[in-house]
C-alpha cells in the first residue's frame, strides 16, 4: 500500500499505527514527493495473521 508519509508521525493516526504495527513486514520511505501527488509517500506491506517479532531500521 502506498500512503502519505505523514501517516507515520501524525498524532491522530497513532491508534491506527498501533493496530497495524505488529503485522508490518515492509515499510519504505520513497524519499521525495511524487509530482502527481505533491506529498512524500511511504510504501508499507502487511500480512494479516502474521506478527513481527523484530524491527529493523
Amino acid at each position: 500500500m502506498i500512503i502519505p508519509k505523514s501517516f507515520v508521525y501524525i498524532v491522530n493516526r497513532k491508534e491506527v499505527r498501533d493496530f497495524l504495527k505488529p503485522t508490518f513486514f515492509l515499510l519504505a520511505d520513497c524519499g521525495k514527493a511524487w509530482s502527481y501527488v505533491l506529498l512524500e509517500m511511504i510504501i508499507f506491506a502487511r500480512q494479516k495473521g502474521i506478527t513481527a517479532q523484530t524491527y529493523n531500521d
